[in-house]
């Protein structure tokens, strides 16, 4: 019966599926796409940190004398711009270098116009009547460009210029607050050339003014000027809201911190939480600060990450800073303004140590939570709002008493 039965037939081939999944293998991007959006939350801060800095240099060697410092900032725009409108990650890896040749194509086409510019400027005759025209579109560009880049910065400037002296005269001498001033009436003369201010220039017959005002900046002065105002006019600014406005400069630095966090290296996350928890007292009392192994001595290691410093422990924090301040009623003043003033001193130890576990938190952990994004400056700005409302409440009972 064996023998004469007839063979078996071979199962049939297993069926490709009709969407196969594409995976890719990574160690920090994970491109596994089961839902057109997921590939963004798939994608780590490391890997956009790197692609930022790899664009960085691109962009510099695009502009005669910038740094891939000074073009970070640019870039950081550059790739969110393309990370949120890509519609995957193939297409943000492609979109990037589509992007950065068209940008050094444009830039190889103007070193080619400006070649040939010269070239007619050369031969002379009528075909320097073109050129010309496109020197001058040229020109008008970058004047706009310098206007709307450091224009409010200078008009900053000159309107507390003054104020500005006479506090550094008072806390530093004669000699910085000369140094200042003579800063001052540069800037003013940056306002001039690019028309922020009318000319200050008048001749015997009162037409050295309108010669001033209308005079043509041509492309070396142009560039000249761009030069200083590029390193001289965010020190001169800052300087300047130093002194007029503390608060305001500490706002702007605390910006300034938040994004350079997000650019830092890991190493600076670990070195900020290894110190906090070895001079902060308050963070010592509430946990001891965790030992290193003898294998991490040995390879002069930092300690492992406490638990103080975590994502749910920010988003606590947070919430506390966002607590809500009883209303004084009328039956009950007194005792709704003690409850008032106690809440709004817990909203300040809340931004404080929010802020400290913000900053020792590392480049995943700051972007695990959109609530983070900003929460340096709404700390400050809870601060001074709580300090402004306990300073008026205590002025307040003073005078009742």
């Amino acid at each position: 019966l064996t023998m004469s039965a007839p063979p078996p037939t071979p199962p049939p081939p297993p069926q490709p599926p009709s969407h196969p999944p594409s995976t890719t293998t990574s160690t920090n991007i994970n491109t596994t796409t089961n839902a057109p959006d997921d590939w963004r939350k798939s994608i780590t801060q490391t890997y956009r940190t790197s692609e930022v800095r790899s664009i960085a240099p691109i962009l510099a060697s695009l502009e005669p004398g910038a740094t891939s410092d000074s073009k970070k900032m640019l870039a950081m725009k550059f790739e969110e711009t393309i990370f949120q409108s890509a519609k995957s990650f193939d297409d943000y890896k492609k979109t990037i270098q589509k992007r950065l040749t068209k940008l050094k194509k444009h830039y190889a086409k103007m070193q080619q116009q400006q070649q040939h510019q010269h070239q007619q400027q050369g031969g002379g005759g009528a075909g320097n009547a073109p050129s010309d025209d496109l020197l001058r579109e040229r020109e008008i560009l970058l004047e706009r460009e310098l206007k709307e880049t450091y224009g409010s910065q200078i008009l900053y400037i000159i309107e507390h210029a003054d104020l500005a002296v006479e506090l550094t005269r008072e806390k530093s001498g004669d000699g910085r607050a000369a140094n200042l001033k003579q800063h001052a009436v540069n800037a003013k003369n940056w306002a001039e050339r690019l028309g922020l201010l009318p000319s200050t220039t008048e001749g015997e017959d009162g037409h050295a003014a309108a010669t001033a005002m209308t005079r043509r900046m041509d492309m070396p002065l142009l560039t000249k000027l761009k030069g200083q105002l590029e390193s001289r006019v965010e020190v001169i600014r800052s300087h300047i809201v130093k002194m007029v406005d503390p608060d305001l400069f500490l706002e702007e630095t605390l910006r300034k911190l938040d994004e350079e966090l997000l650019l830092s290296h890991p190493s600076v996350s670990r070195m900020l939480r290894s110190s906090l928890l070895r001079y902060d007292p308050d963070l010592c009392r509430r946990q001891p600060r965790p030992q290193p192994s003898p294998q991490q001595q040995s390879q002069r290691q930092s300690p492992p990450p406490s638990s103080v410093f975590t994502v749910d422990q920010m988003k606590k924090q947070l919430e506390r800073t966002n607590a809500p301040v009883p209303i004084p009623r009328r039956n009950h003043r007194d005792d709704d303004r003690i409850r008032a003033a106690v809440v709004r001193i817990d909203k300040v130890r809340a931004a404080v140590q929010a802020l400290a576990t913000y900053m020792a938190l590392g480049v995943e952990e700051k972007t695990a939570d959109s609530s983070f994004r900003g929460c340096m400056n709404h700390c400050h700005k809870v601060v001074m709002e709580c300090c402004d409302a306990l300073e008026e409440e205590y002025e307040e009972c003073c005078d009742a008493l």
